[in-house]
């Protein structure tokens, strides 16, 4: 890596520029410099004892995301970059797919880096080199095609910002970044995802809890209030004093059928 070289204190780093999912440029003392991949920093020109070294790095990194560092259209640095697999994600994937949830995989690395995870975790669906519009139209077509059921997006980066606003329920990982977590509303403290298995697994039984009081206030409420308002007077009447309690006994009822929730 070539440094800026000696400049003075009143030189200072001007036209700042970020593109999401490929990179930053500035200019420096005059100069452009970027820092990204292909598609930012476009064509480059290497010297002629360099290109070789260059063209086998590239291809001992086939699978890698590689970051280029120009000075202009000249290469100055070459970078290979992998994230690496969660421990815990290939137990988190098939606890996943064993209670019904289809899991699938966006990401901004080479689509053959992502085919090899994917394999190694056995997800089917998964898309490569995806910008992060391209997550938030993933996302919206997954939701969008007619079919009744909830879009979750797991993200801890800034590129997955756009999907996680987009998804029915977006979740953050903790050691991401900070607009991430900012975005989502559930965030993963630590630096695993099993807690997601539970959380699904939570949030289905509290809905199922839900539906239950509802039926059961519904049925109670459908039954005593015609007794209590005297319909059925003189046959059969209750007392403003027992039907008070037996409103008291239906919210108790209630309360202790959501607290099934913590076992």
């Amino acid at each position: 890596i070539r440094s800026f070289g000696k400049y003075q204190k009143d030189q200072h780093i001007i036209d700042f520029v970020e593109t999401p999912g490929k990179g930053i440029s500035f200019v420096f003392n005059g100069e452009e410099y970027r820092v990204g991949n292909k598609g930012l920093v476009g064509e480059i020109v290497c010297k002629p004892h360099e290109e070789p070294s260059v063209k086998e790095f590239e291809q001992r990194h086939s699978l890698s995301t590689l970051v280029y560092y120009t000075r202009g259209n000249r290469l100055l640095g070459l970078f290979a970059i992998e994230d690496e697999v969660l421990a815990d994600a290939s137990k988190t994937i098939s606890e996943l797919k064993a209670a019904g949830v289809r899991v699938h995989i966006l990401s901004g690395d080479r689509t053959e880096r992502v085919e090899k995870i994917a394999s190694q975790l056995g997800v089917d669906s998964f898309r490569g080199n995806v910008l992060p519009e391209d997550k938030k139209t993933y996302v919206d077509a997954l939701r969008g095609d007619g079919q009744k059921r909830i879009v979750a997006m797991i993200g801890d980066g800034i590129n997955d910002s756009p999907a996680l606003a987009s998804a029915d329920v977006s979740i953050a990982v903790a050691t991401g970044a900070d607009v991430a977590m900012d975005v989502a509303m559930v965030t993963i403290m630590g630096a695993t995802v099993e807690s997601v298995v539970q959380a699904v697994h939570l949030s289905r039984r509290t809905s199922k809890i839900i539906k239950q009081n509802f039926f059961w206030a519904f049925v109670y409420n459908l039954t005593a209030l015609p007794i209590a308002a005297g319909l059925f007077y003189p046959a059969l009447f209750i007392s403003p004093m027992w039907a008070a309690g037996a409103m008291a006994a239906s919210s108790v009822c209630v309360v202790m059928n959501s607290l099934r929730i913590k076992r």
